[in-house]
Order: structure tokens, then C-alpha cells, then sequence
């Protein structure tokens, strides 16, 4: 698809968030009906390639299930940009609460993940995986108190990212 914010708004109507032509707009969401919305995610928002963003989308499905996406279509923006096109549920918020950076902290600890010193960044005790982007738009608090991540950033924590990670990636193929 080349131009995804087309074809999108032709098949689900205007986009419920959208930045429009924010460099830095990660996502433009669309409500397919009262449960699930599609989403166009720009992979080079953070330099990603479109398999970081499917290495991305498949540890984030394996570490918050109760945010997991599924990929369905690939595209472009009018910037020819490489989109990924995920559908994900509607999570429904606390109607009077919402979630604090203390209770995000304490939830990721409580499964393995330590803050780092940037912003909304942690790491697992392996030192092997990265979390980022975490922060209380990301994370909701749901009506049962529970929170869910919908929205992270998840990479291999390689030597390159400066925190102590021992990950080596290798992307090259024998024939």
C-alpha cells in the first residue's frame, strides 16, 4: 500500500489519533468498531528497520499479552515511510485513576526489568532485552486495577546500546 493514512481512512473513516505531519508521530490509530483498533506504526520513528519493528512486535506480544498486536498489512506513508499495520484490542482505562510512573516501575521489576537512567527505559536482569517508551501514555490502568502495556519498544540490549548488553546480532545468512 503506498500511501496507508488513505487507505486506512477509506476503510475505517477518520483516524481517532493522529499527529498529522508530526515528523515525530509514531502511530496513527483508527477504531475498526468498540474493541479493536488498526494501527499504522512508522518504523523509522526510532530508526527502527521493518524487522527491528517485527522483532519489536513479536517481544512485546511474548512479554505483555494482554497488550499483543497482530500484524496484518505493510505499507508506506506520504512520506514513504515503511508503515506496519497491526490490529490490537481496546483496552478499557480506570474511569478515575490512571497510571503512575512509580507503578510502572514497580510492575516491570516485578517481571524481571530494572529502570535504566534514560526515561522510561529498562532492561531485563539478563541485561539481554530492552523496554522503552514506557511511560503513562503507553501503560494503561484498567477498571480491575490491573496494568497493561500496549505500546512499548522492545530490542536485543547489543553492546552498541550503552547498557552493559552482551546480545550480538547477526543478520547475515550462509548459502
Amino acid at each position: 500500500v503506498e500511501n496507508t493514512r488513505e487507505m486506512l481512512t477509506e476503510a475505517y473513516g477518520e483516524p481517532i489519533f493522529d499527529l498529522k505531519n508530526n515528523k515525530n508521530q509514531e502511530s496513527i490509530v483508527f477504531a475498526k468498531n468498540n474493541n479493536t483498533l488498526i494501527k499504522s506504526q512508522n518504523t523509522a520513528m526510532y530508526g527502527f528497520s521493518p524487522m527491528n519493528k517485527i522483532d519489536s512486535i513479536v517481544l512485546q506480544n511474548t512479554y505483555f499479552k494482554e497488550g499483543a498486536v497482530k500484524v496484518i498489512g505493510y505499507g508506506r506513508d506520504e512520506n514513504g515511510d515503511f508503515q506496519v499495520i497491526v490490529e490490537q484490542p481496546f483496552i478499557k482505562a480506570h474511569e478515575s485513576e490512571r497510571v503512575t510512573e512509580a507503578q510502572i516501575k514497580k510492575y516491570l521489576s516485578d517481571i524481571g526489568f530494572e529502570k535504566q537512567l534514560d526515561n522510561n527505559q529498562y532492561t531485563d536482569s539478563s541485561q539481554s532485552l530492552i523496554v522503552d517508551d514506557l511511560h503513562t501514555a503507553n501503560v494503561i490502568l484498567t477498571p480491575d486495577s490491573n496494568l497493561v502495556v500496549f505500546d512499548p519498544l522492545m530490542r536485543m540490549n547489543t553492546p552498541q546500546e550503552g547498557y552493559d548488553g552482551k546480545r550480538e546480532i547477526d543478520n547475515s545468512f550462509d548459502t
